[in-house]
């Protein structure tokens, strides 16, 4: 069981648009900073990713660009925007159930959750 076993604790965003100048990159790297910021959590002590199998960003490449520690989780959820509830379920998972994160020391995880530009057309 997943209740009281696990917690979001630091929210981070960047701006919301259907085209915005800076790359997804960038745009993931500033929202999880932003949310470890906002938790008191450092940079170091992430060890998992989960995020959409529509971001380009490779999760190796954010892990790095922000200075995570020894990442021992990755997970890919199909497509993109309402499966955001999907990758909080894989963190989840992986934070309580015994053996999905076997060499986990530390229970920081992240979630790139991006605003990219694939919103409908108005």
């Amino acid at each position: 069981m997943l209740k009281d076993a696990t917690a979001i604790v630091g929210i981070g965003q960047t701006a919301f648009a259907k085209q915005l100048p800076e790359t997804e990159k960038t745009l993931a790297c500033r929202a999880i900073l932003a949310a470890l910021d906002d938790a008191g959590i450092a940079p170091s002590e992430v060890d998992g990713f989960a995020s959409y199998t529509m971001e380009e960003t490779d999760e190796v490449e954010v892990a790095k660009a922000i200075g995570a520690g020894d990442v021992t989780f990755f997970s890919k959820v199909g497509y993109g925007g309402g499966g955001s509830c999907a990758t909080v379920g894989h963190l989840a998972a992986a934070r309580t159930r015994p053996g999905i994160v076997p060499h986990s020391r530390s229970p920081r995880m992240s979630i790139p959750n991006l605003p990219v530009a694939d919103y409908p057309s108005d």
